[in-house]
């Protein structure tokens, strides 16, 4: 039933899309329903550490990784799920140095089939396992359910992500509430301003894209 349910939203989906730019097929593919079962079953298990019932829509995924800019030689995704962003980011930016941190042990595991990242457990232990002083971070993107996560834990993650970035960096962060899911006092205590937030209609539910910029 699961299954049937997970192949009849994609279909759906899939027609909604169709028009995109990017001239997305209108049937899905066979991995990307298994991706998408895969996460409506941990979400089933655990709502608040994933925070949707579905992983994110072409269209959201292709704004997402559009933002970066990649003007460094390291890239970090936080929360990667099952790796719709990490593909994209992975194709687009070959040369660089790639971290992607996904504590769910079974999306973990589905990610293991991606080459050419440096896939990690911990966001938390971002700064001990990437040196500042050896590698350029421009962008930081994030799948992190903000809103969900314990307050104290995600202001760790955050203060090392926006201590890692170059000046100028981005850390870009969509989320389906209607504000910023960073404060303007957090922001302003490390450095970081809101640039840039773009809407994305075509996601199930509607997102928004906010780009933080770090200005030293």
């Amino acid at each position: 039933m699961l299954r049937k349910k997970a192949i009849a939203f994609i279909s759906w989906r899939s027609r909604l899309n169709k028009n995109h730019a990017n001239n997305i097929c209108s049937t899905p593919s066979k991995n990307r329903i298994t991706d998408i079962i895969l996460f409506i079953k941990q979400y089933i298990k655990n709502p608040k550490e994933i925070g949707s019932l579905t992983p994110s829509s072409n269209s959201l995924s292709k704004m997402m990784t559009d933002s970066i800019v990649g003007n460094g030689d390291t890239l970090i995704e936080l929360g990667a799920g099952t790796g719709v962003f990490t593909k994209l980011i992975n194709l687009k930016f070959k040369d660089h140095k790639f971290y992607v941190f996904e504590k769910n042990t079974n999306f973990h595991e589905n990610l293991l089939n991606i080459k050419n990242i440096d896939l990690r457990c911990n966001a938390l232990d971002m700064t001990n396992i990437i040196d500042k002083n050896k590698t350029k971070v421009s962008d930081v993107i994030s799948g992190l359910p903000l809103r969900s996560i314990d307050n104290e834990i995600s202001n760790v993650i955050l203060s090392h992500a926006f201590c890692l970035l170059i000046n100028g960096g981005q850390f870009i962060q969509f989320t389906y509430g209607l504000k910023s899911p960073i404060s303007n006092s957090f922001l302003k205590e490390h450095n970081m301003v809101l640039n840039k937030k773009i809407h994305v209609i075509k996601n199930i539910p509607p997102a928004t894209i906010y780009i933080y910029k770090k200005i030293l």
